[in-house]
């Protein structure tokens, strides 16, 4: 029941799975979707990633628990699948790898920034925004638009965080302020991309903001 107006997206179930292959589904991180429909689910409790037909058949599986090229050191980590034109892009501890939307290893890149990918703009740029918020008490957030390689990063953006994650209690005679936060439930920006606009707002109002990368 939305605030204000009345949607209806008419959604509607298409299939649903409970097996990939040989495997039981266990711990679904992540999913995504490329342009022809293929589905990728990462399951963090058998430590790979799925890939489905648009019909949900079971196409093949890759990826595993590792340290070598083309495993996944951190799988809660690496929940951070994103599914491009060309590639499946996953953020590790130290590194990012990049698959073929087959599933084909490809590369790996050191990766130690500061910056959490929110969502990439091409395989090696991407806008990063704070991933707890509430720490960033009275400050403006900012958005940031970062390359992988050349190690550069821009602030594109600035907005308000949500104010009321914060609670006051008493402490030893003291009065102590204390951030609450938590993820899916605290309002937090969200942003997404299509081409090179980037579309954020803060998913307690009702307004959306559009930045257009090539006027940057």
């Amino acid at each position: 029941n939305p605030l204000k107006g009345n949607w209806d997206f008419q959604m509607k179930k298409n299939w649903e799975i409970q097996e990939a292959g040989d495997d039981i589904i266990g711990a679904v991180q992540n999913i995504g979707s490329a342009r022809d429909g293929r589905v990728y689910i990462l399951d963090s409790k058998n430590y790979k990633f799925y890939i489905f037909n648009p019909e949900g058949q079971f196409i093949s599986s890759f990826g595993s628990l590792g340290e070598g090229p083309g495993e996944i050191k951190n799988f809660e980590m690496g929940r951070q699948m994103f599914v491009l034109a060309q590639n499946i892009i996953v953020i590790d501890r130290s590194r990012i790898s990049y698959f073929s939307l087959d599933g084909k290893f490809e590369k790996s890149i050191p990766f130690s920034s500061r910056f959490r990918p929110s969502t990439f703009v091409t395989e090696d740029t991407f806008i990063s925004i704070p991933v707890r918020q509430g720490a960033l008490k009275d400050k403006m957030g900012e958005i940031k638009w970062c390359h992988v390689t050349e190690k550069w990063e821009k602030t594109i953006a600035h907005y308000q965080p949500f104010k009321k994650d914060a609670a006051t209690e008493r402490n030893s005679g003291r009065t102590v302020t204390v951030r609450v936060v938590f993820g899916g439930i605290t309002p937090a920006l969200i942003v997404g991309n299509r081409g090179n606009k980037v579309y954020y707002g803060m998913c307690d109002s009702y307004s959306l903001n559009c930045i257009d990368l090539k006027k940057m």
